[in-house]
C-alpha cells in the first residue's frame, strides 16, 4: 500500500466481535483428534570431508554401497 493509505489504516479501529455475536457460540468441533504421534526418528547426518571432487566420489560410493539406490 501507499504512505498515505497506511497512515489513514492506522487510525481506523477494529471492532472486536465475540462468537456469540458472530452466531458461533456452542458450535462443536468439526475435527477431534484421537492420537498423536511423533515422526520416526531420522539418522544422524553424515557429513562428507575433503575436496569436492573426493567429497563427490565418496557420495557416489555412499549411495551405492550403503543407501543402493544407485
Amino acid at each position: 500500500g501507499s504512505l498515505p493509505g497506511i497512515m489513514k489504516a492506522k487510525k481506523n479501529t477494529l471492532k472486536v466481535m465475540t462468537f456469540a455475536e458472530l452466531g458461533l457460540e456452542g458450535e462443536k468441533p468439526r475435527i477431534q483428534y484421537e492420537d498423536y504421534q511423533l515422526p520416526p526418528e531420522k539418522p544422524p547426518v553424515k557429513m562428507i570431508e575433503g575436496t569436492p571432487e573426493a567429497q563427490a566420489k565418496e557420495l557416489v560410493r555412499l549411495l551405492k554401497e550403503e543407501a543402493k539406490v544407485l
